[in-house]
Parts: C-alpha cells; structure tokens; sequence
C-alpha cells in the first residue's frame, strides 16, 4: 500500500468516529512519504497531545504553506500546557461548530443507545467493540483483503504493519468472513462442476454411478458445515503450531500474532483460489488448468506465512518454514478425522433425500 492509501483509509477512519484506526493508518501515511501535507493535516485531528497537534499542523504549513484549514486549526490551538486526555471517554457531543464528529459505535452499558443498524457480538471475542456496524465490519474486511494482497506481492512495510495491529477481533472477524465466502464459493463451484460431470457421463450406467447429480440437500448441508469445519481446521493448526515454535523453537510471539500472521496471507490466498474456481467451474477444461496456477499460489501464501513467523517470533525463516508444515500436518489430520466423522452422516442424509 501506498501512503496515499493510508491516508484514504485513515481519512474514512476519521470520518466514521474511529479515531484510533485513523490514527495508526495516518502515521503509517507520514512514515511512507514525509511530505505526505494532507496526511499531516488529518493526523493532527487524531492526536490528543497539543504539542503533537502543533508539530503535525507546524509540518503541513511548511509542505502547503497556504493551506488555509491548517494556518486555523494552528492558530487556535490552546496552550500546549493544557491535557485533552480526560475528555477521550467524553459520550457527549460538543456543541455545533467545535468540528466534532460523533463515534459511529457505542459501548452497552455507556448509556448511550446504539446507533441504528448496528448489532451486538453475540459471542465474547478479546478486543472486540460491544457494538458494530455491518458497514464497518464490511470495510474492515475489504481493507484486510486489500492488506492480504499487498502481503502477497510482497509490498514494503505492509506485512509488519498488520501484524502490530493483531488482535483476536482482526483475526476472528477476516476469517469468518472470508470463510463464508470460501465455503459458498467452493461448495457451489464443486456442485457446478459434478452436475456438468454427471451430465456427460449420463449415458453410461457406470458414468451415472460414479458421477451422479448433486442432490440440492446435500449442497445446502455442504455449504453450512464447511463454514465451522474450516474455521475449527484452522483454529486446530494455528494451535499446534504456536505450541510447537514457542515450545521447541524459543519462539516469543503471541498466539495472536501468530494465528494473525499466518492467517493474513494464507486466508487470502485461498480466497482467491476458491472465488476464482466458482468463476471458471463453468469452464472445466480452463478451469483444470487454472486450478494448477491456483495451487501455486496456495504454497506460495505458506512460504510468505513462514516469513511472517519470523517476524513475530524473532526466528530464522527455515523455523517459521518448519511452523508452517507443523500447521499442514495437523489441518490435514484434523480434516481427515471430521471426515470420516461426518462423511457417513452426509451420505445418509443426502440418500434419504434423493
């Protein structure tokens, strides 16, 4: 990402009452480019601290001297003697003309009613807010896609800045998501390509009995439990894995920034696998061939996944390699066992609705 894109994302940030947000992405803006005016500018309104206030707004007049907004948010400054801190948790919002913007989400509890079209986490998630927005939860998951691409190209800077921002919220909010889409994608796309299967071999009783026509039950039943099968598959490796590097390779990072870190690149990368597939399932023949390059990428998302343990572990890449297969291993044996677990139950089920 660019400090361009930074500075976007944080402005959106600022605009939707996430102050915190906006900030961590406009410093980011600053740090890329230190002549990024407008980045300063935007920073200064999230900073508490008037003597950073002065110095962000100080560095925009000296980039853009006439910028106008600047030279006035400057000279109204209070004396720097002054402490903003206390007023942080204010819920009130300060009367007309003062250049506040109301959060976009409250906490239960602050007694303060919620804003309309939000909802509360059903479940207890660390770091989570009490209550969020569906659009916020959407753009966050949009800007994380975006991040996981950018990890995937390998772009400076990018990698270690997510893996700072690790949290549980992050990590359970992108990979739910993402899972969801996954699983509609990748059940759907199998279902396409089994009925097209089952159409060209129709003729022949042998074909009819090895592909048969996917029954409509089996693929809704399919499409639900892969969701928590995926997400259980990962949680599963992400466990084992951060046991193994801590407990037998000194490593110092925490579970989150672990799971956080693998799961940024690897997530994405099977994301694009399994919308791409949807997308070409109607198209076998491209679709086997394109499937292959898929694959690549797959592997490819592992090995900047053992880059990334390296990072947070403070570790040689051949251990956060090592980490990776760790993960492999013990997603493929958990995967294999929910198998045979369910495969029965789905076979019976799918037959009584046939």
């Amino acid at each position: 990402m660019t400090s361009k894109d930074f500075t976007e994302q944080g402005v959106a940030a600022l605009k939707e009452g996430d102050k915190s947000k906006a900030h961590d992405l406009l410093r980011q803006a600053v740090e890329l480019d230190p002549k990024n005016a407008k980045a300063w500018y935007f920073l200064s309104r999230t900073q508490t601290s008037i003597a950073d206030k002065r110095a962000s707004l100080e560095k925009t007049l000296e980039l853009m001297p006439n910028n106008k907004p600047a030279r006035e948010a400057l000279d109204n400054l209070p004396p720097e003697d002054e402490d903003f801190s206390e007023f942080e948790d204010e819920s009130e919002p300060v009367k007309s003309g003062s250049g506040y913007t109301p959060p976009t989400s409250y906490g239960i509890g602050s007694g303060i009613k919620p804003k309309i079209g939000g909802f509360q986490i059903p479940v207890a998630i660390p770091d989570a807010p009490d209550y969020v927005e569906p659009k916020t939860i959407k753009d966050d998951f949009i800007t994380t896609v975006k991040n996981g691409i950018e990890i995937l190209r390998r772009t400076p800077g990018v990698y270690p800045m997510e893996i700072q921002r690790a949290s549980w919220w992050r990590f359970w909010q992108f990979s739910v998501i993402a899972w969801i889409i996954s699983g509609i994608a990748s059940t759907l796309g199998g279902a396409i390509l089994q009925a097209q299967l089952a159409a060209t071999f129709n003729n022949s009783a042998f074909g009819a009995e090895l592909f048969p026509t996917p029954s409509i039950f089996v693929i809704i039943i399919s499409a639900i439990i892969s969701i928590p099968i995926g997400v259980v598959v990962l949680y599963a490796g992400l466990y084992a894995s951060h046991r193994f590097v801590v407990g037998n390779r000194n490593g110092q990072g925490s579970f989150v920034a672990h799971a956080y870190a693998i799961t940024l690149p690897v997530v994405t990368a099977s994301l694009i696998s399994n919308v791409t597939s949807l997308v070409l399932s109607f198209v076998p023949f491209l679709s086997a061939i394109v499937s292959i390059a898929l694959l690549v990428l797959l592997i490819y998302s592992l090995y900047i996944a053992g880059q990334g343990l390296g990072i947070v572990h403070k570790v040689d890449n051949k251990t956060g390699y090592l980490t990776v297969f760790v993960l492999i291993v013990v997603q493929f044996v958990t995967g294999f066992i929910i198998a045979l677990v369910l495969s029965p139950i789905l076979l019976t089920s799918g037959m009584a609705f046939m």
